[in-house]
């Protein structure tokens, strides 16, 4: 079983976050559309490739949501023993920069990955063993918290209200910022097409 841990892309905060952006042509209400933008602006935002923060089609309870992976654990049985590994985390300044445009309250959690793998991908089964890098790995808490935003503030308020305490223990401060020329590759590992349309299958 793999546990990706994160932060969710939420349709209505995409579609609102594209309207106040002007990512799609005014007067647009068509939700892929919408829902596409929010996903490319924010990963164009983050200034590094796709593969760093990739976005993966996750289980939150019984809604499937594209999350944005900070960690990947292959081996964990559940969220409450999968493990954080040093090696695998995004520079921590993308991390914040991630946490501020998504408006984040919360600290990212564990969700169950619905299959596949992230782009350009070099995770193995050994990856993310528990064993190999015990010294290196933090344990999440058994109850993981829920993210909460709000609807209404602007784009720019999202980027500025969120403190630096929200993500504090989810980041190695030594990891290298691994910064290259911004490919915007296929925005998802299918995780925004299957997300919607669990969402519109919801809401008929």
């Amino acid at each position: 079983m793999t546990w990706v841990l994160g932060w969710p892309l939420e349709i209505d905060w995409a579609i609102e976050y594209s309207k106040k952006r002007n990512l799609c042509e005014e007067g647009t209400e068509d939700i892929e559309s919408l829902y596409h933008a929010a996903g490319f602006d924010i990963t164009r935002r983050l200034g590094v490739p796709a593969d760093v923060v990739p976005v993966l089609a996750c289980w939150d309870d019984d809604d499937l949501k594209a999350i944005y992976a900070l960690c990947i654990d292959k081996k964990a049985k559940s969220a409450a023993t999968a493990r954080k590994r040093i090696s695998k985390l995004p520079p921590r300044r993308v991390a914040f920069r991630l946490g501020k445009i998504l408006g984040i309250k919360e600290a990212p959690k564990w969700y169950e990955y619905d299959g596949g793998r992230p782009y350009d991908s070099d995770y193995s089964d050994s990856d993310s063993s528990e064993e190999e890098d015990s010294a290196k790995t933090v344990a999440e808490p058994a109850t993981p918290t829920k993210k909460s935003h709000s609807d209404s503030a602007s784009a720019t308020d999202h980027c500025d209200q969120t403190p630096d305490a929200v993500a504090e223990g989810a980041y190695d401060p030594d990891v290298t910022p691994r910064m290259h020329t911004l490919e915007i590759v296929d925005f998802v590992d299918k995780a925004v097409q299957v997300t919607i349309l669990a969402f519109v299958h919801k809401r008929h």
